[in-house]
């Protein structure tokens, strides 16, 4: 997995430098990208006493494609795709690893050092844009908005704590798709970033003893660098 991130920033580096050497001075220029992102994530909306309880960020590197929609190209689409990292350390807990009998817990003792959920997906960014650049000018401003959707290629479980040390990869009771929307208000290559999350990373099971089922919405807040 390592090789292909690695793969991945130099081909984004390559189309990067391509571009800058290819770039027409006309009204017909596009600014096709290189992103990065560094968020970090919260939950909200929850569902019992569930929290994120340690540092737990999303790092994100890909491509966007440029649409313009109009005459002066300062409104348009943009359509991407890259890597995606998220990491949850949080008191949620699994009692069991079968997908029609998992439970989650509430994890409250001082003994757990650890209960972390990984994912590591491809994302689909598509947005509508709207920017104050030319074919001339490097620094703008931005704002992109729209929906982030994410296939789940790989996952994992790690615990550590009072009932031991174990880690559980590509778990079927977590969704392998994620969906959310997206906000980036921004100057040159720097830019707020917003997303919230529409469902959960978690498939429905109990929680604790309760009979309504797990819930939560995820909040990320950071930082995109967008590279021409």
């Amino acid at each position: 997995m390592k090789n292909s991130i690695y793969i991945l920033i130099l081909i984004c580096c390559s189309y990067t430098y391509s571009q800058n050497t290819d770039l027409y001075k006309d009204n017909k220029y596009r600014e096709d990208q290189v992103y990065i992102s560094a968020l970090y994530n919260t939950i909200v909306n929850k569902s019992g006493d569930i929290n994120i309880t340690g540092l737990s960020p999303t790092i994100s590197i890909g491509l966007i494609r440029d649409i313009p929609l109009n005459k002066n190209r300062n409104f348009g689409l943009s359509i991407g795709a890259g890597y995606s990292y998220e990491s949850y350390n949080s008191n949620i807990g699994m009692l069991e690893f079968y997908p029609k009998d998992v439970k989650y817990v509430t994890i409250l003792t001082e003994e757990t050092t650890k209960s972390q959920f990984a994912l590591n997906s491809i994302e689909f960014p598509i947005f509508i844009r709207w920017r104050t650049s030319t074919a001339l000018t490097y620094d703008f401003w931005r704002v992109y908005m729209g929906l982030v959707s994410k296939y789940v290629f790989y996952n994992s479980y790690t615990y550590k704590g009072e009932n031991g040390d174990f880690k559980q990869s590509n778990l079927s009771v977590l969704n392998k798709w994620t969906y959310g929307i997206q906000l980036d208000l921004g100057y040159g290559a720097i830019n707020a970033s917003i997303y919230y999350g529409l469902n959960s990373f978690t498939k429905k099971a109990p929680l604790n003893s309760d009979l309504n089922p797990i819930s939560h919405n995820i909040l990320k807040i950071g930082l995109t660098f967008y590279i021409l």
